[in-house]
């Protein structure tokens, strides 16, 4: 960060712009920053809001931008009028994204008051300017949200430039990386470096990239003199400059969430009153709950009081949580209460796909950390039994929610209030209770006020937010209501069944799918070029949810040696087009229709290949299924499951809307089935794209696997629009040959 353009050095801005602009066209240096950029955050989601300390002209802040796939708001800091401008003017010039607000402030970051909340923060080559330059980075990393990043990218000494400086006696600015590691301990924030190799072109070099280097005027003594030094020292006409890379997280590992989270609960009541409140829960319903899922466990504190002491030898309880500290805690406890069967998955509730059904599933606190909140609620709905209940405990706009949000820490701070307005997007019925919990402030530890703000904390920061707490609860008590949800089963189809399409406007809608899809070609052409499976062996076929089976007939013809093939298809809409559609082909093979569910099928010999093509969906028990089939297969058959991926246009579309569709069963899913079934399988890509060039209901409706409502409607032509690539979705189909 300059002060001003005249004071970098005794350079003139003309001058220092010269230099900068010639160790730009000769320095690798941005290439290899922004190949570290991208492989650490453009598949990051989270990161909406982002900071630049020292952004000068924006040359290389707009080129990561780019990488990044839902920034919302840049804010560039930058002392140097004329970076401003020129940052300003390449603005108008690039080709940004439209929801991208950018702000650039002329100043220097010591003089500025922001409000905190910022994903990335990024210091590119700026902290050898500021006086106080550990204030800079304090400040910086108080700047943070929860689980925020700090970005440093800076000079190592005694190589590169730094070598050159201390040759010519030029000491301005001297601010090496063991300046900065040193002054980073001092400051006591944990931190992650990394060396990138980097390099300057200095054949021929110009003087005005000597005085850059040098950040002072250079005479032609001094040029020459530099010239015949780097000459000799630097054959190959490269300079070595590599560059350190400092990376501060805001956010917990996992011992030290799991330490923090112990401490709190020994400071609250929580416990106490869920355990009362689900225990007089519990005796009001008229079904008992035999099958439990837990979502976010934990270390089962909440869980162990509340179902596992109580409930009697009957209960089967699954446990998932991604922190392995917490569930090694759990694990330990788990001896205590043999009556009850305890399963515990080291798993994000994203990932989990099971064909079980729940009495009752739990969601304790836990959806502030689950990035598609709507697509969670969706899936734990359909995840219940008949007469199952989804309870959620969590925070409300009050006590702990308050404070997260006066320091900026507001990645989780996902209230009750917000949680009531996605239930009711969703249209998803519920009933509201909440129960009042006080947390003890006696002695307010940084343990403490750490797991207030969800992160890490400078002393400062912990210092200030104790001060707070005192003004704010001087009996030392702080309210910390919680809100809870409770969601039927029996509410939740009742709300949901009428919006969904019946077997008629199924096979309608999905007409007009393969009208507008290339999806049969495509597949149909991998058939024939492939070699993972030999079509000249296949001499009988089960095709399992053939639809009308067009696809099915055109695949079967390029079996030249194939005697029978056998479609299944329990769909009776789907039946009257598949009878025609068999009558009219002629094949030299024979074709059977069986008009039932597979598992209803029975079959006296083995097949040489089954297909699944896109039909996996529709089914309840994959696993059983897959297991099925395969025991059906002749001894070399083969198993072909064409299933949509886990980044298919669809998929997302549906996770984005906050909707969980037959479709979220993903080819991802399908290979721990195999796996599980200790099946050899290989996988290829096949490129399917969707026209979405003309975007009518009945192509929504199939995507959505519903009837929208006028809301779901416009927001799924937004990300149709969003995600289209020149009018066309990209889909994709994966195979999966199994055998």
């Amino acid at each position: 960060m300059k002060n001003s353009a005249k004071q970098i050095s005794h350079l003139t801005g003309k001058q220092y712009y010269e230099g900068f602009k010639e160790f730009l066209d000769r320095s690798d240096q941005k290439q290899y920053s922004l190949e570290w950029f991208k492989k650490q955050f453009n598949m990051r989601t989270d990161i909406q809001h982002v900071l630049s300390i020292g952004c000068g002209e924006g040359e290389f802040d707009i080129a990561w931008l780019k990488t990044l796939t839902n920034v919302h708001r840049y804010v560039g800091i930058e002392p140097n009028p004329s970076h401003v401008s020129a940052f300003r003017q390449r603005i108008e010039t690039e080709n940004l994204p439209r929801r991208l607000f950018i702000r650039l402030i002329q100043e220097c970051i010591e003089n500025i008051d922001l409000f905190p909340g910022f994903d990335l923060i990024c210091i590119s080559q700026s902290l050898y300017y500021p006086e106080n330059k550990p204030g800079v980075i304090e400040k910086a990393f108080e700047l943070l949200n929860s689980n925020g990043d700090l970005v440093i990218f800076h000079t190592i000494g005694n190589c590169g430039i730094d070598h050159l400086k201390q040759k010519f006696e030029s000491h301005t600015y001297r601010y090496t990386d063991k300046n900065l590691l040193s002054d980073l301990d001092h400051i006591q924030i944990p931190y992650k470096k990394e060396v990138l190799s980097s390099k300057i072109l200095i054949k021929d070099l110009p003087i005005s990239l000597l005085a850059f280097m040098l950040e002072r005027p250079v005479s032609e003594e001094e040029y020459l003199e530099a010239k015949a030094y780097l000459h000799q020292h630097c054959p190959d006409g490269y300079l070595d400059h590599p560059l350190l890379v400092v990376r501060i997280s805001s956010g917990f590992s996992d011992d030290a969430y799991c330490e923090d989270y112990c401490n709190f609960r020994e400071l609250t009541d929580t416990i106490p009153v869920i355990r009362q409140w689900m225990k007089n829960f519990l005796s009001t319903l008229d079904t008992p709950v035999n099958n439990i899922l837990s979502i976010g466990c934990g270390n089962g504190q909440i869980d162990n009081s509340c179902f596992l002491e109580p409930l009697d030898s009957l209960c089967t309880y699954t446990g998932l949580d991604p922190n392995e500290k917490h569930l090694q805690i759990f694990h330990q406890k788990i001896s205590l209460y043999s009556k009850a069967k305890v399963k515990l998955l080291s798993q994000y509730f994203e990932d989990f796909h099971t064909d079980q059904r729940y009495d009752l599933i739990l969601m304790s606190h836990v959806l502030y950390y689950i990035p598609q909140r709507k697509f969670a609620l969706s899936k734990a709905c359909t995840l219940l039994s008949d007469k199952g209940v989804l309870v959620i405990f969590h925070q409300t706009e009050r006590g702990i929610n308050v404070l997260q949000k006066r320091y900026g820490r507001t990645r989780y701070s996902y209230n009750s209030v917000e949680l009531a307005r996605e239930l009711d997007t969703l249209a998803i019925p519920y009933r509201y209770e909440e129960l009042d919990s006080y947390v003890n402030l006696d002695e307010i530890s940084d343990s403490l006020i750490r797991f207030f703000l969800e992160g890490m904390i400078t002393k400062w920061q912990a210092t200030n937010v104790r001060q707070y707490l005192l003004r704010q609860y001087p009996e030392k008590r702080m309210h910390h209501p919680i809100g809870i949800f409770i969601i039927s089963a029996q509410n939740f189809h009742k709300a949901i069944q009428p919006r969904l399409l019946s077997d008629a406007e199924y096979a309608e809608y999905f007409s007009e799918f393969l009208f507008r899809s290339n999806q049969h070609d495509k597949i149909l052409r991998w058939v024939h070029t492939q070699s993972l499976i030999n079509l000249n062996s296949v001499q009988s076929m089960l095709s399992v949810g053939c639809g009308s089976g067009i696809f099915d007939l055109k695949f079967a013809q390029l079996l030249p040696n194939l005697n029978k093939l056998t479609l299944v298809e329990p769909n009776n809409d789907h039946l009257s087009s598949l009878e025609k559609n068999v009558a009219e082909v002629s094949v030299p093979f024979t074709t059977h229709i069986k008009d039932s569910y597979l598992e209803a099928c029975q079959f006296n010999e083995p097949f040489d290949l089954i297909l699944f093509a896109h039909s996996l969906y529709y089914m309840q028990d994959v696993e059983s299924i897959l297991k099925q089939a395969s025991n059906m297969l002749s001894k070399h058959g083969k198993l072909l499951l064409l299933h949509e991926p886990p980044s298919g246009g669809m998929v997302q579309m549906l996770k984005q809307m906050g909707l969980f569709g037959r479709i979220s069963l993903t080819s991802h899913h399908l290979e721990q089935y195999l796996a599980k079934l200790e099946l050899d399988y290989q996988i290829d890509v096949i490129p399917i794209n969707l026209d979405i060039q003309e975007i009518s209901n009945g192509i929504l409706n199939f995507l959505l696997e519903r009837k929208p409502t006028k809301s779901e409607l416009v927001e799924a032509h937004r990300h149709l629009l969003n995600m289209s690539d020149n009018g066309f979705l990209v889909q994709n189909t994966v195979a999966i040959i199994a055998q």
